[in-house]
């Protein structure tokens, strides 16, 4: 439907006169709150439509959070950055992502920037996947990840690994008959050392039943969950309480042990000791958490055997010249 053309004069009129107005005074004319949105309607109504980026149909932000929960970074994760594009109406969003592997964050210079900037999208949900695409893209391009992205999975690198710095990634292929199941990686269990089943008395309460504590088990594979009970209770002190929590991407946990604050500062634990994020499932994240622990029970546990060692050998000494003496 046509409008006279004395409303496009009338409109023309005004405007010239807003421009006249800021060009003497050096700053706009005010406006009522009905012309403020009049001029916004008719802005957006008339500017050319913005082509938003195809993000495809995968999910691009759990993609990014699977591979970095594969390669975890104690120092960082994966970190979005969500802004809106101010002004715009209907509001419009922005989102970029930094990782460990680069420096820039995603979309950034060739990787993903649209006429030099960053693309806005009217969805915050699509912006953040375009920014976790452009950093699955980057990874692809150097070669970390394989350029199939379907049916992908992660297998840590191996800690001996002169390149275990550069992650690795396979992706999945069906199970042949000639294939046989890896063997299950053995957690070091600990013997009760021969020096304390001779002892009448075991301050540290280390034992093979004599005295009423039962030696580590030791039949088949422990947990670490296990693992960590276990040695808690040998070192006197309370199990940890592994408090978690899930993350704003669903699935996704992050968590810390606590510990009793007398058994910390006794035994000296850092105070990121077991600390998770970005962690796919929330059993997983407990494992982790407990993996981490147990490291650090068996240097404390490690510790205390080695002083029972040199204190016995300090006391068969004495022993020995009392005898000769006498």
């Amino acid at each position: 439907m046509a409008v006279a053309s004395s409303i496009y004069t009338e409109i023309s009129e005004w405007a010239l006169q807003q421009r006249d107005h800021e060009a003497a005074h050096g700053q706009p004319a005010p406006l009522s709150p009905a012309q403020r949105k009049a001029l916004q309607d008719l802005h957006n109504a008339i500017r050319p439509s913005q082509i938003e980026p195809d993000i495809g149909g995968i999910d691009w932000v759990s993609l990014l959070h699977r591979y970095r929960n594969a390669y975890p970074d104690p120092n960082s994760g994966v970190i979005f950055k969500e802004e809106p594009v101010v002004p715009s109406a209907p509001p419009r969003f922005t989102c970029s992502v930094q990782i460990k592997e680069n420096s820039a964050p995603f979309p950034g210079p060739g990787t993903g920037l649209i006429n030099d900037a960053v693309p806005s999208f009217a969805r915050k949900k699509d912006a953040k996947q375009y920014a976790a695409k452009c950093a699955i893209e980057w990874l692809k391009m150097k070669k970390f990840i394989p350029d199939n992205t379907e049916d992908m999975t992660f297998k840590k690198p191996k800690a001996s690994s002169t390149n275990s710095n550069i992650p690795t990634m396979t992706t999945t292929t069906p199970a042949t008959s000639q294939q046989q199941p890896a063997a299950k990686k053995q957690r070091r269990i600990p013997p009760t050392p021969p020096e304390a089943r001779v002892m009448t008395q075991n301050p540290m309460g280390l034992g093979d039943g004599a005295n009423g504590n039962k030696p580590f088990s030791n039949g088949g594979e422990l947990s670490a969950l296990s693992l960590v009970e276990q040695y808690c209770k040998k070192l006197g002190i309370q199990a940890p309480r592994y408090n978690l929590a899930e993350q704003e991407i669903r699935g996704f946990w992050c968590g810390s042990p606590e510990f009793e604050v007398v058994d910390t500062q006794r035994l000296k634990f850092p105070p990121d000791m077991g600390h998770v994020k970005d962690i796919l499932g929330k059993k997983h994240a407990k494992e982790l958490m407990a993996d981490e622990v147990l490291r650090h029970l068996q240097r404390v546990y490690d510790e205390r055997q080695e002083t029972i060692r040199r204190v016995l050998a300090n006391l068969g000494a004495n022993s020995s010249i009392g005898q000769n003496v006498g």
